[in-house]
């Protein structure tokens, strides 16, 4: 990990608090992910990644504005996506590109809220509406 990548505070508690503040499965934790990271070079992917159209029009999700605590909030319609369609037209690899970046969107849209709010805010709100979820969603690509 490069200097400008290095965690900062607000990253190092959060996997405290992950780990109910055991400092060495919190370093492991977060080594982990660092290397997972590096593995997969998120940080790259958050600089190029952009929505293709299948997602635009098909990922029945976006982000909401703020929770009552002011935490940016998400909102997922599961029950509503065709996940079996998105997989085939997109693929997996590009469907989890697209998760991926929901997840360090957020990270980013609550690093923003604490700027604003002058609070801190480290985590976001994801509310998954379930409504017309059924069988055929548990399609076995789609749930691994």
């Amino acid at each position: 990990t490069s200097p400008s990548h290095m965690p900062d505070d607000r990253m190092i508690i959060r996997f405290l608090k992950a780990r109910d503040y055991n400092t060495e499965k919190a370093r492991e934790m977060l080594c982990q992910s660092l290397a997972w990271r590096k593995q997969h070079r998120i940080e790259k992917l958050l600089l190029n990644y952009e929505t293709n159209a299948t997602v635009r029009d098909f990922y029945p999700g976006g982000w909401c504005g703020f929770d009552r605590e002011h935490r940016p909030l998400y909102v997922v319609r599961l029950g509503a996506m065709d996940i079996k369609g998105l997989v085939r037209s997109i693929g997996e690899d590009q469907l989890m590109k697209h998760v991926i970046h929901i997840m360090e969107d957020g990270l980013q849209r609550t690093e923003k809220a604490t700027l604003t709010t002058g609070g801190p805010i480290s985590t976001w709100t994801c509310v998954v509406d379930c409504e017309g979820l059924s069988m055929r969603h548990l399609w076995r690509p789609a749930v691994k």
